[in-house]
């Protein structure tokens, strides 16, 4: 065990505690921040083990994420053609840059899973971010296998079950929120 691989599972095991507090924010903004967070130590961590793909993801995945804050703040007017550009450059730049680091079609799974986080990230929907983070999880899962990462593996599986939670906790609570409006809705018919 080289000194480098055990600072890789420290990182990894960081980077996945930020990974599951996103699933547990309700507001896209601070979900889009915790996970950078953990994007960026991801990143340190796949230099570690020496995981290429994994790093040129993250740095895909961290523009995204700045391009995201800075559109979210006060004063910033939604723009749906601006950003259906830049979510079609983010995934185009998801290929390319995977293709110099190519060593094997297990390499696609970190690609697959980061093109499902862009469409997830970019819905204003919090409920999609949580549904598509269990096939995301998945992939990640595969790729962190096959790279070595220990931790990696596992806590993909502990975070698919953050994302499992999420959706259906937010399910839930979106269903109660109809179903008490439908309730206040037929007692105001009823008294008339």
């Amino acid at each position: 065990m080289t000194l480098n691989f055990v600072l890789s599972q420290i990182l990894t095991v960081l980077a996945y505690a930020f990974y599951g507090l996103s699933f547990l924010k309700s507001e896209r903004k601070k979900i889009v921040v915790v996970n950078l967070i953990g994007v960026i130590v991801n990143a340190i961590a796949f230099v570690f083990l020496g995981a290429w793909t994994g790093l040129a993801m993250s740095f895909v995945s961290t523009m995204r994420a700045i391009y995201s804050l800075l559109t979210e703040k006060d004063g910033v007017k939604p723009n749906p053609k601006r950003d259906l550009a830049v979510l079609i450059i983010t995934c185009a730049t998801s290929i390319a840059i995977s293709i110099p680091t190519y060593n094997g079609a297990i390499c696609i799974m970190p690609v697959i899973g980061s093109l499902l986080y862009n469409y997830s990230i970019w819905q204003k929907d919090p409920l999609v971010f949580k549904l598509l983070g269990i096939p995301v999880a998945i992939t990640w899962a595969f790729y962190n296998a096959y790279i070595g990462s220990v931790f990696g593996v596992i806590l993909e599986g502990v975070l698919s079950l953050f994302s499992i939670y999420g959706y259906v906790t937010a399910t839930k609570a979106a269903k109660k929120v109809k179903d008490g409006s439908a309730k206040s809705s037929k007692r105001y018919a009823e008294s008339y």
